[in-house]
């Protein structure tokens, strides 16, 4: 499994919890600017996961994630992302260049080393599919996955569709009416680190997820939220009611 197809595994899952804030002043969003994301804490029975967002000239500048030693680090032009630069232990590993068409980004491109890139279709300005290739030896490409979106009104992803060669799972989800935690990234941002979920604008209140037409899992979630709707904390609920999951989001 690749490194872009990790991302699917990796973030599917926080893309649609909640979230905590801290108690310092700063944290309270007051002002025209709204609160900005500052750490996301996934606690479950198992495990602890972190991710860490930090920013510079009000812009998101970097994603950590602290257990793996490894940094994105977002490098702007013209105030467009156009560059990913994927540090482990402080070490440049990689960089992505994010290539884009009539300012929405289309394309991955991940360098002369990877033989493989992501691509991104919209209708309108909605995210409609993303799709991975594999550059083969001979030159040919050869497509690995389809991630399909379906929105509705409130430009809320209700479906999504990850077909392969050989299974096609599918992912259906209720919403709140409530800011979604991502909502001051831009486009682009969110499309490269988040692109599992599409451009979501609320926040997931169930989801179910099918494999070949048969139910794998359903989910609730309990949110909580700050007094400018932005989520505070969810409790990931099985289709027994048990909690599986817990989300702090913490914001500066």
């Amino acid at each position: 499994m690749n490194k872009i197809f990790r991302l699917l595994t990796l973030f599917t899952l926080l893309s649609f919890l909640s979230c905590n804030k801290s108690d310092d002043d700063s944290s309270n969003g007051e002002g025209n600017n709204p609160p900005k994301l500052s750490k996301i804490i996934s606690t479950s029975a198992s495990s602890v996961f972190t991710l860490e967002f930090n920013y510079a000239q009000n812009k998101l500048s970097e994603v950590k994630i602290p257990s793996q030693g490894k940094t994105s680090k977002i490098v702007y032009e013209n105030d467009k992302a156009k560059e990913i630069q994927i540090y482990i232990d402080g070490k440049l590993e990689a960089t992505t260049t994010l290539i884009y068409e009539n300012d929405k980004l289309i394309k991955t491109d991940n360098g002369v080393n990877s033989n493989f890139f992501v691509q991104f279709s919209y209708n309108g300005d909605q995210l409609s599919k993303t799709e991975q290739f594999t550059i083969l030896e001979n030159g040919e490409l050869r497509s690995d996955f389809t991630m399909d979106y379906s929105y509705d009104l409130s430009n809320n992803v209700t479906k999504r569709t990850l077909s392969n060669a050989t299974s096609v799972s599918e992912y259906f989800y209720t919403y709140d009416n409530k800011k979604h935690h991502y909502s001051d990234f831009s486009d682009p941002v969110r499309i490269y680190f988040f692109w599992p979920e599409g451009l979501s604008a609320n926040n997931a209140l169930t989801s179910a997820f099918y494999i070949n037409q048969m139910v794998n899992s359903e989910y609730s979630y309990e949110l909580t939220y700050n007094e400018l709707n932005f989520p505070l904390t969810s409790k990931v609920k099985n289709k027994d009611g048990e909690t599986t999951t817990s989300i702090e989001y913490v914001y500066k």
